[in-house]
């Protein structure tokens, strides 16, 4: 059975204690091939609209991460699956501060739930983030989506996480003594990363609101804006998922949608068509948005990071 989706926002606070042995390993900094790209004015929580990797950057998914906790209670299943991140990020000898994508998705109907699992995120990765200040390659909250769906594997889980990590956090360093990394870096085009990008506005409103045709031209203008802080634009989106909320309006189908992207996407500047996958939300419990841009795009060589 296919499951229904729930467009969810995401609420920043502290909830959830980090493990003792993770504290330890987040005090030691490491500079990182890769550059958090969030607008300053944009609101976005405990999570970042954007990241951009070094062309040379080797990542891995970690694939689903379900929790061991069986008690049926979303906080507490949110701490095990946290646990067992951890857990296999001890195993590579990684770090939190190596995660560059966190997706989560959970079998919930109250947007106190949403709240819950920003809180949680944000003390998560608390440690990283305040250990990092002011480093080079300075740490942000990772790219973020968060999806409500009816139902997960195993059966009786609440929460499911969805992880990519930078391989070799240190690699930056030998970036500055290698030669042909420093060449590849000058001249292969990096990867940015981006997601929970809405048409929400700096004072919190939401361009669009209530008219779903608008409310898409908003999100793809704020994804513009988005790239552009990332050295990249609307023009190399190379694959693009929009959750859409149509709030029980038949008219609003996948094909509508993927009609209204097209539009709003040629109307940015956009010269070609990335890759589009559309998803339907649920509207159980539905927040303000109608719409969230998730995807890949690519950062030109010549403006990817700077050293």
């Amino acid at each position: 059975m296919r499951n229904s989706l729930l467009l969810t926002t995401i609420f920043l606070g502290l909830a959830c204690s980090p493990l003792a042995a993770a504290q330890q390993r987040e005090t030691d900094a490491t500079r990182l091939p890769l550059r958090y790209a969030s607008p300053d004015n944009f609101p976005r929580w405990s999570a970042s609209l954007a990241v951009v990797t070094k062309s040379w950057v080797k990542t891995a998914d970690l694939g689903t991460i379900t929790p061991s906790d069986t008690s049926g209670d979303l906080k507490a299943q949110l701490a095990s699956a946290l646990d067992a991140l951890d857990k296999q990020l001890a195993a590579r000898g990684a770090r939190r501060n190596a995660i560059i994508r966190l997706n989560v998705r959970f079998v919930g109907e109250k947007l106190e739930d949403t709240r819950l699992i920003g809180d949680a995120l944000a003390a998560y990765f608390a440690v990283r983030n305040n250990s990092m200040a002011g480093t080079v390659g300075g740490i942000d909250y990772p790219v973020r989506s968060t999806v409500g769906v009816e139902s997960l594997e195993p059966a009786g889980a609440k929460v499911a996480l969805q992880v990519r990590l930078v391989e070799d956090g240190d690699s930056l360093t030998r970036e500055l003594v290698n030669p042909e990394l420093r060449g590849r870096a000058a001249t292969a085009p990096g990867t940015v990363l981006f997601g929970g990008v809405s048409a929400q506005q700096k004072d919190f409103t939401i361009e669009g609101y209530d008219n779903f045709e608008h409310e898409v031209t908003g999100a793809v203008k704020n994804l513009a804006k988005v790239l552009a802080n990332a050295s990249s634009g609307i023009g190399q989106v190379k694959t693009l998922t929009v959750y859409y909320a149509p709030h029980g309006k038949a008219e609003i189908t996948d094909e509508v949608v993927r009609r209204n992207l097209l539009a709003a996407l040629k109307t940015a500047g956009a010269k070609t068509v990335p890759k589009i996958e559309v998803q339907a939300v649920g509207s159980a419990c539905t927040p303000q948005f109608q719409v969230i841009l998730d995807g890949e795009a690519i950062a030109p060589a010549t403006l990817a990071i700077a050293n």
